[in-house]
């Protein structure tokens, strides 16, 4: 039988903020989530990113996050549960709150899995990587919804490093997705080395410097034939 309690004892002290180890977390008014709608959905989550933000008044954020991962499955029931449980397994680890989160949005959301998947495409960027590694990782992408194909070719072209990404652009093969791929590796092999990049270090953000030429409209907008409004032509490379 284990020892009770001294009520004289001093309780144990909780980690404050800058400390690693887990603080003890209580979202009791977080309510629940059983797999509802965008409604329930964004009460839920919002109710979780509030106490998130309380808790890191004094705690390290680090150092709770995955109690409160734990935590919020813990208020999760019915169908939302059996996917987090799914999805854990899947993962083979516990997800983050944001893996959690989109995965959710994912499975209740009508149409959440395409925006998962068009804001994974917006931010995605070959970044210096290998051409071949950069396509493999656009296809896994794709895979997962069903986007426009005039959508996907420019979520593809933004993602390329530069000057290629507007030699892809310009060219006049490039109006199917299979296309502009083909034509990045091809034109890959003869391309400038990739300009700089800018990094902001407050946000995490990698982003290139503007080309004046691009038209600057979000890929979730281009609608068909619009994207082709523009002529395309091969750029001499002194152009770029």
């Amino acid at each position: 039988m284990s020892e009770a309690m001294d009520p004289g004892a001093e309780a144990p002290e909780v980690p404050l903020k800058g400390e690693t180890a887990p603080a003890p977390l209580f979202f009791t008014a977080v309510g629940r989530y059983a797999g509802g709608g965008r409604a329930e959905w964004t009460r839920f989550f919002t109710a979780i990113n509030r106490a998130m933000d309380l808790y890191a008044l004094r705690y390290n954020r680090e150092a709770i996050a995955e109690a409160a991962v734990l935590e919020a499955m813990l208020h999760l029931e019915g169908p939302a549960a059996d996917e987090a449980i799914k999805y854990e397994e899947i993962l083979g680890r516990v997800p983050t709150m944001e893996e959690l989160r989109d995965r959710l949005y994912q499975v209740f959301i009508p149409d959440g899995n395409d925006k998962v998947v068009r804001r994974a495409l917006g931010s995605l960027r070959q970044g210096g990587r290998a051409l071949e590694d950069h396509i493999g990782e656009f296809r896994r992408i794709v895979s997962q919804a069903k986007i426009e194909e005039a959508q996907l070719i420019c979520f593809f072209e933004e993602s390329l490093d530069q000057p290629l990404g507007q030699l892809v652009a310009t060219h006049p093969s490039s109006s199917s997705l299979e296309g502009a791929i083909s034509v990045a590796l091809q034109m890959s092999r003869f391309a400038p080395p990739p300009r700089p990049i800018q990094v902001n270090a407050a946000r995490g953000l990698v982003r290139r410097p503007p080309d004046p030429r691009r038209r600057g409209r979000p890929c979730d907008s281009v609608k068909g034939s619009a994207l082709y409004a523009r002529p395309r032509s091969i750029l001499p490379v002194s152009a770029l």
